[in-house]
């Protein structure tokens, strides 16, 4: 089964009216890496829960929100990626 991935209807600097069209969230990456198994995990839709290879952390919520699951979830245990569409806008104004 394929999963629908948001950024393949949106880009990095995608229009807040351009994304409610397309029920597309503020949220542009919301992925994780692991520190056990150093799996890089990336929740693609709002109903893309995602675990690491070990078990260790898993990423869901896609562009929706943001939440994070896992045998041992702390800071030390995992990495956050996490990148919103307003990011690109406060970039381009440097």
């Amino acid at each position: 089964m394929k999963i629908t991935d948001y950024h393949d209807f949106s880009y990095r600097g995608s229009s807040k009216e351009h994304r409610n069209k397309l029920n597309i969230g503020d949220i542009y990456l919301n992925a994780a890496t692991c520190h056990k198994c150093n799996y890089f995990i990336r929740s693609r839709n709002r109903h893309d829960f995602v675990t690491c290879s070990c078990g260790n952390i898993s990423v869901d919520g896609g562009s929706a929100y943001i939440k994070r699951v896992g045998v041992a979830v702390t800071d030390a245990s995992y990495t956050d990626h996490i990148e919103l569409y307003t990011d690109a806008d406060k970039e381009s104004l440097n």
